[in-house]
């Protein structure tokens, strides 16, 4: 079966998720191989796309005039300026408190992609996810001159950072990929418990790479939409898995209990 029947087939061909069963492990892992790389190229493109705004941001003077006097010492951030400060411009939303805590500010504002400053860590929001870095770990003090002179040479900098980024991220998240098709997989052994099939683990773990399609695709358009519905959009990526896996178990167990059905031979009219 061709790459392109395979994807068909797991997006509507619950009939035939049979013969995605027993397709051989090669084949199935070069699917879900150029699945994973499909969701690696959206992610690339949001991320290198808010990386060129954040460049053209903090590149303009207006947006650097207004950078409060500030400083980091011993882990701790003090800001000269009323609390909270707020920059919105091109989408990217930056937002330093040193009242209140990461979690208080992302919980009180509906940022998609920004920066959150509190007095001891600094918060990215990318479309998908959030990475924070605490301050403790600076060693030397640091205040707005330092970031002036980082800015002045930020473009080159920032793209170095981000080949760098893709290249440890794309080992990390296909392992991270395998480990959501083993946990699909333990589904799909319960799936085949409920309807009684016994089928070996490597046709449970197809099962559960070919029930990934329609979450990966609902993935790639969620995250080029801004993700808008946020952590929502981990729950129905999990439904769809789950309920591909039992649809497509439901159709195995009727397509095994028809070829053990017995022939009705017709007697001969007297």
């Amino acid at each position: 079966m061709k790459i392109t029947e395979q994807f068909t087939t797991s997006i509507y061909g619950f009939k035939s998720y049979g013969s995605l069963a027993r397709m051989k492990g090669g084949k199935s892992f070069l699917y879900i191989f150029l699945l994973f790389l499909l969701m690696y190229l959206v992610f690339s493109i949001n991320i290198t796309r808010t990386a060129n705004v954040i460049v053209d941001i903090l590149s303009d003077s207006e947006i650097i005039d207004k950078i409060p006097d500030f400083s980091i010492k011993d882990g701790i951030l003090t800001v000269d300026a009323p609390m909270p400060f707020v920059q919105e411009a091109d989408g990217l939303t930056i937002i330093v408190d040193t009242t209140k805590t990461s979690d208080e500010l992302l919980e009180q504002h509906d940022i998609i992609n920004g920066f959150v400053i509190t007095k001891d860590e600094f918060v990215t929001v990318l479309p998908g996810q959030v990475q924070s870095f605490d301050f403790s770990l600076l060693q030397d003090e640091f205040d707005k001159n330092d970031l002036l002179r980082i800015m002045s040479n930020f473009k080159g900098f920032i793209q170095a950072f981000l080949w760098i980024f893709l290249a440890f991220w794309i080992i990390f998240a296909f392992a991270g990929k395998m480990l959501g098709v083993l946990v699909l997989t333990l589904i799909a052994l319960i799936a085949s418990a409920v309807y009684n099939q016994r089928l070996s683990f490597q046709e449970n773990w197809n099962i559960a790479i070919y029930a990934s399609t329609v979450p990966v695709l609902f993935s790639c358009v969620h995250s080029l939409l801004g993700s808008p519905l946020r952590a929502l959009g981990f729950f129905i990526y999990w439904g769809l898995a789950i309920a591909y896996v039992f649809v497509g178990m439901y159709y195995i167990a009727r397509e095994n209990e028809l070829n053990q059905s017995p022939e009705i031979i017709e007697a001969p009219l007297v």
